[in-house]
């Protein structure tokens, strides 16, 4: 594990395995943890680079609201790169991470060999109550503490499927959501979930997407099934694909989510080949 400062924020990263780098940005709450399953299968032929959002796991979480947006987290991912001296990288996203990731690919293109966007558009079909619930959880993870943000996130629409496995998946997902600060969370859902646009402004922007990407969705995440299928029909070089999974396609079927991405990245490689 090693550490990225930028301008004062300590930025904590992992890199394993060799080969093209692959870079895995991960969603709200769940931090570079979420990804165990897939550094596992991709560092065997990938440099797979793995990092803490500001505000979650062993990064910094500052207490200035101004320190957190969407664009930061993107600038953080470009310049993680620029840290490591990779020129251009495959790039997956997840939920909140997700949007960063498309962030990044309408940002600098040439960085980006290809783009996986997973459960992405969360907020697209309701975004009024999607910013009120986001701001409302902010106040609520300092007034009445990760107990109360942990069950509430266990009983929500984003992680129930996951945590209704089994008893392990409930305990994991309960771990990776009290390894951050309640204040870096609080910072990151008020500051970043709350203001984003909803993906069905964006069709301008998306038409424009040079980087061919992967556009993951669950069959039973409801929320983010019709944002995905919009990203698909505006973004010239997208593709759909679904997973019999809710919210968190990662962790709920690792080995699918992961033949995708590698299926994916294959087609982007031959046709580059070509």
């Amino acid at each position: 594990m090693a550490t990225l400062n930028v301008d004062g924020v300590k930025l904590h990263y992992d890199v394993a395995g060799d080969g093209p780098p692959l870079v895995l940005v991960h969603g709200m709450a769940c931090g570079r943890r979420m990804w165990w399953h897939q550094v596992r299968h991709f560092r065997k032929r990938f440099r797979v680079i793995t990092l803490d959002l500001r505000g979650h796991g062993l990064s910094d979480a500052p207490a200035d609201p101004a320190q957190y947006s969407e664009a930061i987290f993107t600038s953080d991912v470009i310049r993680l790169l620029d840290a490591l001296g990779i020129e251009r990288a495959h790039l997956v996203g997840l939920s909140m991470g997700g949007g960063v990731a498309l962030d990044a690919a309408l940002k600098a293109p040439e960085r980006f060999a290809s783009v996986v966007l997973a459960d992405i558009g969360s907020n697209s079909d309701a975004p009024g109550i999607s910013r009120l619930k986001a701001e409302q959880w902010s106040d609520m993870i300092l007034s009445a503490g990760m107990d109360w943000f942990v069950d509430e996130m266990l009983r929500h629409s984003f992680f129930k499927y996951y945590a209704r496995q089994g008893k392990r998946q409930r305990r994991h997902m309960a771990a990776l959501i009290r390894q951050h600060s309640p204040v870096g969370l609080s910072r990151v859902l008020s500051h970043v979930l709350a203001p984003r646009k909803p993906l069905y402004r964006r069709g301008f922007a998306l038409s424009g997407l040079a980087v061919p990407a992967l556009v993951l969705v669950g069959r039973f995440d409801y929320s983010c099934r019709k944002p995905s299928k919009f990203v698909v029909a505006r973004a010239p070089r997208a593709q759909l694909a679904e997973l019999r999974t809710g919210h968190l396609t990662a962790l709920e079927d690792p080995a699918g989510f992961n033949r995708a991405v590698e299926a994916f990245i294959d087609q982007v490689g031959a046709a580059t080949a070509r």
